[in-house]
Parts: structure tokens; C-alpha cells; sequence
């Protein structure tokens, strides 16, 4: 299973949304408003499937991904 990652709009740290999918079911989703809290800052932030990303290990954002020799992450536009 992979994990469901947003940014802290506050902090600009990765966050784990609590949520674990495959890269096909994560696809398929529609376009609705999500909410998760915030370990970081506290806040619950809203985001869409948009703005997360799938990762197969640890909390990296897509711009770590390129120096972590493993848990590569695949952005979903």
C-alpha cells in the first residue's frame, strides 16, 4: 500500500493524510475536498487529490525524492 501525502500550506512540510491506497484506486478517485489535521501546525488543512502525491515509504515530498535512495514517489496531477 502506498501513502497519501498533501502539504502543510502553513509550513510547507509533507504530511501523512492517515490514508493508504494503491496507485490505481488513488486514480480513479473523484475530485472531492478532503480534510486532515495537521500534526505540524495543529490546523485541519482541505485538500483534493490534486494537490497529494502517492509515497511507498517515509514522509518525503516530491523534491526529496531525488536524493532518498529509496521510497520513490509518484506525483498525481
Amino acid at each position: 500500500m502506498l501513502s497519501v501525502m498533501i502539504f502543510c500550506p502553513r509550513t510547507r512540510e509533507p504530511v501523512y493524510t492517515g490514508i493508504e491506497t494503491d496507485e490505481a484506486s488513488f486514480a480513479r478517485l473523484p475530485r472531492v475536498l478532503c480534510r486532515t489535521g495537521c500534526p505540524v501546525c495543529g490546523r485541519q488543512h482541505p485538500w483534493t487529490n490534486r494537490e497529494a502525491w502517492l509515497t511507498t515509504g517515509g514522509w518525503l515530498s516530491p523534491d526529496e525524492s531525488s536524493r532518498a535512495p529509496v521510497a520513490p514517489l509518484k506525483r498525481v496531477a
